[in-house]
């Protein structure tokens, strides 16, 4: 075994597998503060609708 990993293919192997993993969990971290992102958006559309509708409903009466 640790022929293989001083080798020069096995510590590319290492290094690809390592680059790999911490893309992946950047793009998760994204996707995660993305889609965290837009439910408060979301959110806060609903409020600011109910807001204008309550509005408009109380000043026409």
């Amino acid at each position: 075994m640790k022929k293989w990993f001083k080798s020069e293919r096995g510590s590319m192997a290492v290094y690809a597998t390592g680059l790999t993993l911490t893309f992946i969990i950047i793009l998760m971290a994204i996707f995660t503060l993305t889609s965290s992102v837009r439910k408060n958006q979301l959110q806060t559309e609903l409020k600011i609708k109910e807001v204008y509708e309550q509005g408009l409903t109380s000043s026409g009466t």
